[in-house]
């Protein structure tokens, strides 16, 4: 395992400590990964990205940035060809940016994109529908990154293999993106749709 703080192993509320990662195998063979500190805004983007790159599947998770600290907790499923995920450097990958010239296809069933800030908490709120992938969260993210737009809050569900997520998306500095970035993401996004 990889800790930025030793601690990590001593505590049953890691979100209380500096910035590090905490991975746990679930009965089930599926593992936890709770990660947690300051980040870059596109350390989702980049961790996603090197996970998927790592031959896992995240299944299911959120993130959440609270005063400029983010918190989040994934579930991981990895594929036969995977290596141990007790194993990754899960903060190196957020902090590496990923080559996101090689980003997996986006295709998706369906979305809603909601642009009153005032139904989200000052967020834009995007939420698509897809059959899984591998790699289909960070190219999401990555895409988002590329139009300097990122996520402040994410949930993640894939249910019998269709993807349902969650973003609450600002700009640059935490504002509402503006006008021609969610014109520029909507167009984005219908060339995604089947």
């Amino acid at each position: 395992m990889n800790f930025h703080h030793a601690n990590a192993l001593n505590s049953d509320d890691p979100f209380k400590l500096p910035t590090g990662p905490k991975i746990s195998r679930k009965p089930s063979g599926q593992y936890v990964l709770k990660i947690w500190g300051r980040f870059p805004p596109d350390w989702l983007g980049n961790i996603s990205s090197g996970i998927s790159k790592n031959r896992i599947s995240i299944i299911s998770g959120s993130a959440k940035k609270v005063n400029n600290v983010w918190q989040a907790v994934f579930e991981l499923e990895k594929t036969p060809t995977a290596p141990d995920p007790e194993k990754i450097d899960y903060l190196g990958l957020a902090l590496e940016t990923p080559d996101r010239g090689r980003s997996t296809a986006i295709s998706l069933d369906k979305y809603i994109l909601d642009e009153d800030p005032l139904h989200h908490d000052g967020a834009l709120y995007l939420e698509v529908n897809a059959h899984d992938q591998l790699g289909f969260l960070g190219a999401m993210l990555n895409c988002f990154a590329f139009y300097a737009l990122f996520p402040e809050k994410v949930i993640i569900e894939t249910v019998k293999g269709m993807i349902f997520d969650r973003f609450w998306i600002k700009g640059v500095g935490g504002c509402f993106p503006s006008p021609m970035m969610v014109n520029t993401l909507r167009r984005k996004l219908e060339g995604f749709l089947r």
